[in-house]
């Protein structure tokens, strides 16, 4: 169970993040269904949870522009599948959360290997964009029993540190990624809500990875680890770089619909 101060925000995530995010982890069941969202080209549900709505598409179409626009692109290329609102909303900024599938071949690797690919990843994160942006990434966590994984992020910004909470959910052809984002201040008494939505989300049986057997020396399975990265380039990297964003587009968003009241 989470348990801090609402005060404790960007320090705090240096040293305890690890024995937050076990907790998170593996956190009890999800509140009993009220709404489904269901996507049959990747083979998942998700319930929507009592005081939540969809980001309507006109955000989450900025979203997706402001992903594209790191890339170099100009077609707005989807990344975020759909967003994820409380009803009520803190005043020191938007609590949202973010869907994105990330396609990756997962069948042919074992657990370890998935593990060296999603902590290599990490580790690209934390070294390309601490330094620049001051983005802290906790180390992956993971639970093989929901086969998925979790990490946190803490990231100042002109209008107040974000922190956001990251579930990988592991598919044979991809991974779900759920990135949760909030206020620093709120993120002790969100997280568990956090948990629920990332517990609520169901992948079709026939769909659900199974780590393939673990390689019988090192040298083939350094080799497999290193190959199936290539496969997973831009795995977190969307994640970190749109809660830059966030802190910004949206408090700014928050402060025109108050004028416009």
């Amino acid at each position: 169970m989470l348990a801090m101060s609402s005060s404790i925000g960007f320090v705090w995530v240096r040293w305890a993040v690890g024995a937050i995010l076990a907790a998170i982890v593996a956190s009890g069941a999800s509140a009993q269904p009220e709404r489904v969202i269901r996507d049959d080209t990747r083979h998942f549900s998700i319930t929507l949870l009592e005081g939540w709505t969809r980001l309507n598409q006109g955000d989450l179409d900025r979203m997706n522009q402001i992903w594209s626009s790191t890339q170099g692109e100009s077609n707005g290329a989807t990344k975020y599948l759909f967003g994820l609102t409380p009803d009520e909303q803190p005043p020191e900024g938007k609590v949202l959360v973010l869907v994105e599938w990330e396609p990756s071949q997962n069948a042919s690797l074992s657990a370890s290997q998935v593990e060296s690919v999603i902590r290599t990843n990490v580790e690209a994160v934390r070294r390309d964009l601490g330094a620049t942006t001051g983005a802290e990434l906790s180390v992956p966590v993971f639970d093989w029993e929901r086969k998925r994984a979790a990490f946190m992020t803490s990231l100042p910004s002109p209008t107040g540190a974000v922190e956001a909470i990251s579930y990988g959910m592991l598919a044979v052809d991809g991974v779900l990624w759920v990135h949760c984002y909030t206020p620093a201040a709120h993120i002790g008494r969100l997280g568990p809500t956090f948990a629920r939505i990332a517990n609520s989300i169901t992948i079709d049986a026939a769909y659900v990875y199974a780590p393939a057997p673990e390689p019988s020396s090192e040298p083939s399975g350094g080799n497999r680890s290193a190959a199936s990265t290539g496969m997973m380039t831009t795995l977190l990297v969307g994640g970190v770089i749109i809660a830059l964003a966030l802190a910004i587009v949206f408090r700014g968003k928050k402060s025109d619909d108050r004028a416009d009241r």
